[in-house]
């Protein structure tokens, strides 16, 4: 089964270069089915949030579309729901989210982490003293 990168997942979403998402949508027709990792995912949503400035209620959006596509076979699907459930429930970023599901599918925790928002998730641990106090 082909995969596809970032950029072929972001024009399939986004749809913002009509010969590029034409290409793209091409590709995966012909394919019938691709495969779509975790780091694809989490760039993909790195890059609509930070270049397409998508709130993250639509963010959660993109994710379920990914996860509900059945052109897409995505890497293990039941850590990316994890991730996005712990996405929605909290203020950390997605790619932390999908950092902290996968030490905990892995057995390696706690995980330790400087960052605020992450540290507030299960299995973590912050590390330091906090800053600004």
């Amino acid at each position: 089964m082909p995969a596809v990168d970032t950029n072929v997942l972001l024009r399939l979403l986004v749809d913002d270069d009509e010969e590029q998402a034409r290409d793209a949508s091409a590709f995966v027709r012909t394919a019938g089915r691709v495969f779509v990792s975790h780091i694809v995912v989490v760039e993909a949503v790195s890059a609509l949030s930070r270049a397409y400035e998508l709130s993250r209620e639509r963010l959660a959006r993109a994710i379920k579309l990914v996860l509900a596509t059945d052109a897409f076979t995505v890497e293990r699907p039941e850590l990316l729901l994890e991730a996005l459930k712990r996405f929605e429930a909290s203020k950390a970023e997605f790619s932390d989210c999908v950092i902290a599901v996968t030490a905990r599918a892995a057995g390696e925790l706690p995980l330790a982490t400087f960052d605020a928002a992450l540290s507030r998730l299960p299995d973590t641990r912050r590390l330091g003293r906090k800053r600004g106090r």
